[in-house]
């Protein structure tokens, strides 16, 4: 019961439903079964147990957890596109997003909204003879990451940017088993190359996240054309949600994808693509942005410097990949130093670096070549993690033992990193195929000192304490600030 005066007309559920166990937003009206009924001030709830609406899903437990959800008066939608005519009305070209003369607002078929960056979509039908006059329904545009945190697996979605979010909606008046397509109209500096569904499909019966590429045996998935998708649908086939022919094609929550990196190595193309020399950092003859055993990038914390990784194949790993390579400033590593006399009088001015290599057979060594500016010297390198000697993480040196054939090597410029899967310098200890390591290359310490002239930090890099010999921890506070752009990774 709602004060006097309240008077909704609909209601809208956040969470899980049996058919998308990913918890989203969705409109909770009454089914005959469950959903919202409404007498002015009065919204009857009506429940069933392991039901929509149910957000434990479970039929068999007495008990019903609603999901968290509220009453609201609907905007005026008066296509019911499911798009309020304020916003299609909005749009920068005056309302009418597919430039066809005609307000987005007072189309069935064609729909304008906001995708989750606040950017314009619009969604057109392409009308057939068999359907002439088919119309849009409940467009509800979403945020991708609940559905990208559910691809399997996780490579899926490697490399790809998903800024656009995703977008669900329903096609009626479709001819039963008709074929219908969907004009998708993008910001202009949008250009995708990939297209993702989130639902069941003919060979998979449970939902799950699936590129949706145009198939010539199906007639069904997605073609690009600038900043256009053109989705091709047909009634009960793969991209109909329900995969029923009943006239009713349920887009099922997705949305297009562009490639920002190629390699899937975790460094952005044009980050790659921006090294010196000519984005070659290995000077291979190729494209570090096109190799995804080399990755090049800026260090985290001088900004000045390019560093490279290269992954040295064996016969046994004949194809090994980087992937999930990330600078960090390594603040937090040296502060656990322990002793902290254990950075004495070093420099760690590239930062550390995270990254992991996959593709490697279980138990093999391998080796990652690191270079670094020419004029570089260093003369020792850091790994944060545990080893076979203390499962605890510690900051500890990596120079190379015989005995267990792992460690850094110098020559000049370059360091070449010794790994052997689940050994010293593998940070899970596994031998699982996949060797982890965050690290960084430490470079002897200036004696003078320095004052910073208009930063506000000062450097003193004499041999007194560790904090000062060292001086990292406030070289790393002064350059956190602008360090710190982990943001590009959120898909993984």
């Amino acid at each position: 019961t709602l004060p006097a005066g309240e008077a909704p007309d609909t209601f809208y559920n956040y969470g899980p439903t049996p058919q998308n166990t990913v918890p989203h937003w969705y409109e909770f009206l009454f089914d005959g079964v469950t959903g919202a009924e409404f007498n002015g001030n009065v919204v009857t709830l009506h429940f069933r147990d392991g039901a929509r609406g149910d957000a434990d899903g479970d039929s068999g437990n007495g008990t019903i957890s609603a999901s968290p959800g509220g009453p609201s008066n609907s905007a005026p939608d008066q296509d019911g596109d499911g798009v309020p005519d304020a916003i299609e009305d909005a749009h920068p070209n005056n309302g009418d997003g597919n430039s066809d003369g005609t307000a987005d607002s007072q189309q069935p078929d064609v729909a304008s909204y906001q995708d989750v960056s606040g950017e314009y979509v619009t969604l057109e039908l392409i009308p057939t003879v068999l359907s002439p006059t088919p119309v849009l329904r409940s467009v509800l545009p979403q945020d991708a990451l609940g559905y990208l945190q559910a691809a399997n697996p996780p490579s899926l979605v490697e490399g790809l940017d998903f800024a656009l979010g995703f977008v669900g909606f329903r096609i009626e008046n479709v001819s039963t088993g008709d074929s219908i397509d969907v004009r998708m109209i993008l910001p202009i500096s949008e250009q995708p190359d990939k297209y993702f569904q989130y639902g069941a499909t003919p060979t998979d019966p449970t939902d799950h996240l699936y590129e949706f590429l145009f198939e010539t045996a199906t007639g069904t998935g997605a073609e690009f054309n600038g900043n256009e998708v053109m989705l091709h649908f047909v009634d009960g086939s793969r991209g109909d949600g329900d995969l029923t022919a009943n006239g009713v094609i349920v887009g099922s929550p997705g949305g297009p994808a562009r490639v920002v990196d190629f390699d899937k190595d975790g460094v952005l193309d044009t980050t790659e693509d921006a090294h010196p020399n000519n984005g070659d950092g290995n000077a291979d003859g190729i494209a570090d942005s096109q190799q995804p055993d080399v990755a090049s990038f800026m260090d985290s914390t001088s900004r000045r410097g390019w560093v490279t990784l290269e992954v040295i194949p064996t016969a046994l790993s004949p194809t090994p990949e980087l992937r999930s390579v990330l600078p960090e400033v390594g603040l937090n590593f040296l502060q656990a130093a322990n002793p902290p006399s254990l950075v004495n009088g070093l420099n760690f001015i590239h930062g550390f670096v995270g990254f992991r290599i996959v593709n490697v057979d279980p138990g093999d060594s391998i080796n990652v070549r690191m270079t670094l500016p020419a004029d570089e010297q260093p003369t020792t390198y850091f790994q944060y993690g545990a080893t076979p000697a203390d499962p605890a993480d510690y900051l500890y040196e990596f120079l190379f033992e015989t005995a267990t054939g792992t460690g850094a090597k110098f020559n000049g410029n370059k360091v070449m990193l010794h790994f052997v899967d689940g050994g010293r310098g593998d940070a899970d200890l596994l031998a699982n195929g996949v060797i982890s390591d965050p690290g960084a290359v430490a470079l002897p310490a200036p004696v003078a000192s320095t004052s910073g002239g208009g930063g506000g930090c000062s450097l003193q890099t004499t041999s007194g304490s560790p904090w000062q010999a060292g001086a990292w921890w406030l070289l790393g506070l002064c350059l956190l600030p602008v360090a710190v752009r982990r943001a590009y990774r959120h898909l993984h």
